[in-house]
């Protein structure tokens, strides 16, 4: 396990070493430079090394599992869970949904595109880890899903509301505490649900952050880019098809 959360860390840090300035061909490094210098990238990559070096992931785990500090048992730390990831991946989208209209198309296309890649980037990323739940439920450990996808819909909720020309800094601020409070608490709920270990909650919260800024700086945040859907209704399958320039 720590081998592979090592190759996790890997891509990442090479990320942030990597200078590739004024070339636009080489702006996807440069988003991914961006992404992996976030501190809420970084840190909880760095966190979850000190855990996984220490042998504390399973001793956190049980702990948290068993006292249910703030959930008070397994279902109700599970049902919130669901509902905190949920509200997020909602309020991601809403953000885009009322931002100027020059930016709406754009962005609620691409922020529905990152939700969807966060989560299908997880899954295969559990096939391959093939961790076992701290319940022994299944294999599908880490990272955790939840946690990736809360903290990619808080990141875009607080790149949205960067665009938010009406609202103050102070209102602005309240709206990002409460986001990424429910990210920390869908991660949270989740180990206190026994269905992950801190170990995954802490890749799965860098993971999502990573990518949610990534393509907000890759593909959103250009002037010059263009986004089109196109939908086609001569075939049998109703067919979505995405379209990038720059």
């Amino acid at each position: 396990m720590r081998q592979f959360i090592c190759l996790v860390l890997l891509p990442l840090l090479l990320c942030a070493c990597t200078s590739t300035p004024g070339k636009k061909e080489d702006k996807y490094w440069h988003a991914a430079k961006i992404a992996a210098q976030d501190p809420l990238t970084w840190a909880p990559l760095a966190a979850a090394a000190v855990i996984a070096a220490t042998d504390q992931d399973q001793q956190i785990s049980d702990d948290l599992s068993s006292k249910t500090p703030i959930f008070s048992n397994q279902e109700n730390a599970n049902s919130q869970s669901d509902r905190m990831k949920n509200v997020l991946k909602l309020s991601a989208i809403m953000s885009a949904a009322f931002l100027p209209e020059n930016y709406q198309s754009k962005y609620l296309t691409g922020n529905f595109f990152t939700l969807l890649s966060v989560q299908g980037a997880t899954d295969q990323i559990k096939s391959i880890a093939d961790r076992e739940r701290p319940n022994g439920e299944d294999r599908e450990s880490f990272p955790s899903g939840h946690t990736s996808q809360a903290f990619a819909a808080a990141r875009i909720v607080h790149d949205n509301l960067a665009l938010y020309d009406n609202l103050s800094e102070d209102s602005k601020n309240v709206l990002n505490v409460t986001a990424y409070s429910m990210a920390v608490g869908t991660a949270w709920a989740r180990m206190e649900a026994q269905r992950h270990y801190p170990t995954d909650v802490l890749v799965g919260a860098a993971f999502g952050n990573f990518m949610a800024t990534f393509f907000n700086e890759a593909f959103l945040n250009e002037s010059n880019m263009r986004m089109n859907v196109g939908i086609d209704p001569d075939v049998d399958v109703l067919m979505v098809s995405l379209n990038w320039r720059f």
